[in-house]
């Protein structure tokens, strides 16, 4: 029973949708498969968790049919009466009266009957609604669209062929809509084409470029806009001249694109400073980056559906706010978000945050304790744990204590097939920079050696690596 396409469906619902669904079932206009509901009230005792003993097919059935003997065959048959009227109540709840796709019904049947005044103060009031509304996104233009078609047949109906005005608006809203939709689907289309491996075919992408090339772009809608410069950012021609495009529309337009949209247009601009990070290690594109984390914070664009924000999200918010010495905003980050974290990695993900901030302060003693005291689970997290355990046995100047604990890594990080090739070669960059740095005695090999920091394409914790050589370089 609790494997059942019904409960899990269930579970989903939350306390308001719960409540309007049993208001759904006593309307006797909407629901006629009895069983069905019979079997859903059975069950309104086990939201919102659906753990129970008592919950099998045989029990609910007895409750049900006062039956002794338990039929499967008609107790799945009522399970579909039931999904079928949960299905049923999902159409009717998010219903929305102000969509004009779903008013088609209403708006033919004052046609065929020739009420045109009722017509018209349907289309003002739905017009009137999405002009209101603050999002001006793609599902605005769609309506836009839709709203323009209903008029350019009701125009032609009334035998006003000549009047050009609705057709005109007809065929403006259709193309501002089409035009969005494709950039959206273009900016798709590059962000996936590497892992899916796609052919590219751009005929028609190119002869939509060339058509807003010769247009005045500035005029068109403002997501046509940010999709555009956002697709021209994407195919990196002058893309740090797009993404300062882009960063102004967002700030300027960005409140009007639903939440979908948004975080597209947020994990392009984020996408593209780590690219600029990764790079040239701008610091730049670092401010610009932890400002960006800062909005996606705030407009609660970082969570996923069930609030919770992702792992890889947590830690490169407090490496980048430790990097800028944005302390105080890093403690309160910890604290505040901690509770985001899927429960699974919460404990190893907090704890690395707290000895990267111990150890950015430099409270190494501290860092130490942390990290001692954890025992990751997660193979990523426990290579970042060994390599800050390193870096803080060298800041210790405990160096014998680092070269043991660097052989160690290295043969980890060789040992474990879960690594692949790139994050493999990133940490033994890493391990075998640090070793020479402890080892050099001469002031030619540092030196050398930070030629070959900053110019090895893959290496971790290159920043603080780069700073330790400088030091030594100055020290001697």
């Amino acid at each position: 029973m609790l494997d059942t396409k019904l409960i899990q469906v269930l579970r989903c619902f939350d306390a308001k949708e719960t409540k309007k669904l049993y208001e759904f079932l006593d309307s006797p206009f909407f629901v006629k498969r009895e069983k069905g509901v019979i079997l859903l009230k059975q069950l309104r005792g086990y939201f919102p968790t659906f753990e129970s003993p008592s919950l099998t097919k045989e029990f609910l059935s007895k409750q049900m049919l006062h039956e002794d003997e338990f039929n499967n065959l008609e107790f799945n048959r009522i399970l579909v009466y039931a999904m079928d009227i949960v299905e049923d109540f999902l159409r009717y709840y998010h219903f929305q009266a102000s969509d004009a796709h779903v008013n088609k019904p209403v708006f033919n049947f004052y046609q065929k009957h020739d009420l045109d005044r009722h017509f018209d103060a349907l289309h003002k009031s739905l017009l009137l609604f999405h002009e209101k509304n603050e999002k001006k996104n793609v599902d605005y233009l769609f309506q836009k669209w839709i709203l323009a078609a209903y008029i350019h047949t009701q125009a032609y109906n009334q035998h006003t062929r000549g009047e050009m005005q609705p057709f005109n608006l007809l065929v403006e809203s259709l193309d501002n809509f089409y035009i969005a939709k494709r950039l959206e689907y273009m900016c798709l289309n590059i962000s996936l084409k590497d892992i899916l491996n796609k052919k590219e075919n751009n005929f028609i992408e190119n002869l939509l470029v060339q058509y807003l090339d010769l247009v005045s772009i500035e005029k068109m809608p403002p997501v046509i806009q940010i999709y555009y410069y956002m697709y021209l950012m994407l195919k990196g021609e002058n893309s740090e001249e797009y993404f300062d495009k882009i960063n102004a529309l967002n700030i300027q337009y960005g409140s009007m694109l639903n939440n979908i949209e948004r975080l597209n247009l947020y994990t392009s601009l984020q996408n593209f400073c780590i690219q600029q990070i990764n790079k040239k290690d701008s610091a730049e594109y670092r401010k610009k980056l932890f400002n960006l984390y800062q909005e996606g914070l705030v407009n609660e664009l970082m969570f996923d559906i069930n609030g919770n924000i992702a792992p890889s999200h947590f830690k490169n918010i407090v490496r980048l706010g430790l990097g800028l010495q944005e302390f105080q905003w890093v403690a309160d980050f910890i604290e505040k978000y901690t509770c985001k974290l899927i429960s699974s990695t919460q404990t190893d993900v907090s704890n690395e945050a707290k000895a990267l901030f111990a150890f950015a302060i430099g409270q190494y003693q501290q860092t130490l304790k942390i990290l001692q005291e954890t025992e990751p689970i997660d193979i990523f997290f426990k290579i970042d744990a060994k390599r800050l355990l390193i870096r803080t046995y060298y800041e210790l100047e405990e160096h014998e204590l680092a070269l043991s604990s660097l052989n160690t890594f290295r043969v980890f990080v060789h040992r474990d097939n879960l690594i692949n090739e790139n994050h493999k070669l990133t940490n033994r960059n890493f391990a075998n920079l640090l070793t020479k740095l402890i080892q050099a005695d001469k002031a030619a090999k540092v030196v050398k050696l930070l030629a070959e920091a900053k110019e090895m394409p893959s290496v971790a914790d290159r920043k603080w690596l780069v700073e330790k050589i400088e030091m030594r370089v100055a020290e001697m």
